[in-house]
């Protein structure tokens, strides 16, 4: 039997579909609407990184290897492998923006939201250390509405003074800032 169920989408669409193909296993689209980084600052790179640019290509291998395993539904070794890899990158000065982003969506995807907005609220915290501001921003969106719709409505209130400032940001390009305004609650 099989069937597609569309899971909730969020801002940029943090996981856009889940479906279960034969004999039950279970597979998520990875794809990300909006970079994962700004242009300007790409995923693991960072003028302080102290990793060199062959462990800079190996960490991009194994999150390449988490987006089989996920594409193969083996969604645990996936989020071990992308853990790892933002670990490292976090250790060696480097940016985890595709990692943390890739694992958000993991983490989702087992059923675990709020895992995936503590994520996604790592991931915040990395792109405001680099400056990477639309990064932050989105991030911060996807975690308010993954909060929101756990009836965590503290953690929205504790969120939103970073969002309103991220969205009157002049480094915010005003497409992005509309789009993502749009998808926040006016209270």
């Amino acid at each position: 039997m099989r069937h597609t169920v569309r899971s909730t989408i969020l801002a940029l669409a943090l996981i856009p579909a889940v479906s279960a193909g034969a004999q039950g296993s279970r597979t998520i689209a990875i794809s990300e609407p909006a970079p994962a980084t700004s242009p300007v600052i790409p995923a693991g790179t960072s003028f302080r990184s102290r990793l060199s640019m062959a462990e800079e290509a190996k960490l991009t291998r194994r999150v390449e290897q988490a987006d089989l395993l996920t594409i193969e539904g083996r969604f645990a070794e996936a989020r071990t492998i992308l853990r790892a890899v933002a670990d490292e990158q976090k250790a060696g000065d480097s940016y985890p923006a595709a990692a943390l982003r890739r694992l958000a969506n993991v983490e989702f995807g087992l059923g675990r939201p709020m895992v995936a907005a503590k994520v996604l609220e790592e991931l915040a915290k990395a792109a405001s250390e680099v400056g990477d501001p639309t990064v932050e921003l989105q991030a911060l969106v996807d975690a308010s509405i993954l909060y929101g719709q756990e009836g965590r409505t503290g953690k929205q209130r504790e969120l939103r003074p970073r969002l309103v400032r991220l969205l009157d940001s002049p480094a915010i390009p005003e497409e992005t800032r509309r789009s993502l305004a749009a998808h926040l609650d006016p209270k």
